[in-house]
């Protein structure tokens, strides 16, 4: 029952980190995405004070300058954007790793966990079958009889049990045979 448990929080846990994760992803794309729009809104106020100092009266080499400038100030607008996407591309990748491996790991824990619950499942069974004994599960049923009839459990009651408590093949007909 603590194995299901485990497995049942284990899922939980996996639903929560991954909540976390996701959350953590759209901060960080929303904080690049605002130091973006402040680059731009930055980029284009310098863009408006260069256009806003050459006056029509200007002669050609300024507009020549000031056309070039704006050309530059273009280019590394772009070349920001391509770098602030890579970024943001490697960051999402290496989130995705990260999770993929966490996924990998609480699978491989909640497997484990299975086996063991199997393994455990089927050595009760086996020592039941070689005692002679209940299953594993009329066992689990006569120990909640035994508890609900009296307060101990039942290797420390020698009441006689009905019927279907007995073990077959066998003399003693009280819980202390049953759990050994």
């Amino acid at each position: 029952m603590r194995a299901l448990g485990t497995v049942r929080s284990s899922k939980e846990r996996l639903k929560g980190l991954t909540r976390v994760i996701i959350i953590i992803i759209v901060i960080i794309v929303i904080i690049i995405i605002i130091i973006i729009i402040i680059i731009i809104i930055i980029i284009i106020i310098i863009i408006i004070i260069i256009s806003s100092s050459s006056s029509s009266s200007s002669s050609i080499i300024i507009i020549i300058s000031s056309s070039s400038s704006i050309i530059i100030i273009i280019i590394i607008i772009v070349i920001i954007v391509i770098i602030v996407i890579i970024v943001i591309i490697v960051i999402i990748i290496i989130i995705i790793i990260i999770i993929i491996i966490i996924i990998i790991i609480i699978i491989i824990i909640i497997i484990i966990i299975i086996i063991i619950i199997i393994i455990i499942i089927i050595y009760l069974y086996q020592y039941c079958i070689n005692n002679n004994s209940k299953t594993p599960l009329q066992q689990i049923y006569l120990y909640q009889y035994c508890i609900n009839n009296n307060s101990k459990t039942p290797l420390q009651q020698p009441i006689e049990l009905p019927s279907y408590c007995y073990v077959p093949n066998s003399n003693n007909k009280t819980a202390h045979s049953l759990f050994r």
